[in-house]
């Protein structure tokens, strides 16, 4: 109960700063790197099919996480030739940040296994937002979703963040059946339960609702922020809206952080029209994948969505 946004927003920072100092690793990741993971969870979630697992929902995850795969896997091979393929940390939850000197801190990354460690910065970051989703820290999850875009140059890739998502709850529902196989009763029953609501995030991770645009406008100090906050953790896929904000737009546009002032000259006519030059650009890049994919009707499950 003592995480808050501010701490949160400082992970987005230490872990984008983590993957843009990591080393690039053209031999792991990609769609060959995906279809590994996905294909490990498939042969786990079908060994506990029945117990803990409905039969039926890992028939349906397993198919519907190969058509993601299939769906994005121009997307995974181009983010694999452009560099986003990192040695990261590759298991980044929150089990495994601490504070140091108040600074939130990641540790014990993978060290045993370059298939693991080594993989899209997106899917990296994956795991920290499902974690947060997971323990219903919706809002915290979007705030380090778009801080972490906003930094880290890796907003193309959000087409398949559903999917990487799903990976990672997936994971977690692997992980959690097999633990509970071995422990003793009084633990079992919890990790069992974990581990199916661990696959229905999976599943509800995958499917897609028709996309949405809202824009919000208003004069200085009219509370424009604290709705657009409050908004973005329920609007679309998980964990939410992309905020594409003209404040962030134009500090990015001169390379200072969020939380600095800029100087009156900011504000021309001039330095205005390259900002909304470029937040229509990210508003193309977020929005345009979700309306060529979106369903005639959409498919209702539990946070389910696209962007």
């Amino acid at each position: 109960g003592r995480l808050t946004r501010p701490m949160v927003e400082r992970l987005a920072d230490a872990v984008a700063t983590l993957h843009m100092n990591s080393e690039q690793r053209a031999d792991q990741g990609g769609y060959e790197g995906l279809r590994w993971v996905i294909d490990d969870n498939a042969a786990a979630l079908r060994a506990f099919a029945g117990a803990p697992f409905d039969g039926d929902k890992v028939v349906a995850y397993c198919a519907a996480a190969r058509r993601a795969l299939d769906r994005h896997a121009d997307l995974l091979e181009r983010r694999h030739r452009d560099g986003f393929v990192r040695h990261g940390h590759g298991d980044l939850h929150l089990g495994n940040i601490c504070l140091i000197d108040g600074a939130p801190t990641p540790f014990d990354a993978i060290e045993f296994n370059d298939a693991i460690a080594c993989c899209d910065v997106l899917y990296d970051a994956a795991f920290l937002v499902m974690d947060l989703e997971h323990r219903g820290l919706a809002g915290l999850a979007n705030a380090f979703f778009n801080r972490y875009l906003a930094l880290s140059g890796a907003l193309d890739g959000i087409a398949a963040f559903g999917l990487f998502l799903s990976c990672r709850a997936a994971v977690r529902a692997k992980i959690d059946a097999i633990a509970a196989r071995g422990a003793a009763p009084r633990d079992a029953q919890r990790l069992t339960d974990k581990a199916a609501a661990y696959l229905d995030e999976a599943i509800g991770y995958l499917a897609p609702t028709a996309p949405r645009l809202i824009a919000i406008g208003g004069l200085s100090g009219s509370g424009k922020s604290s709705l657009v906050e409050a908004l973005c953790p329920n609007v679309g896929a998980r964990p939410g809206a992309v905020l594409v904000g003209s404040d962030v737009t134009r500090k990015c546009l001169f390379g200072i952080p969020s939380e600095s002032r800029l100087p009156s000259d900011a504000y021309g006519e001039a330095v205005s029209a390259r900002v909304y030059r470029a937040m229509r650009a990210r508003t193309a890049i977020s929005l345009l994948p979700a309306i060529r994919s979106s369903p005639t009707r959409p498919l209702r499950g539990p946070r389910s969505g696209r962007r």
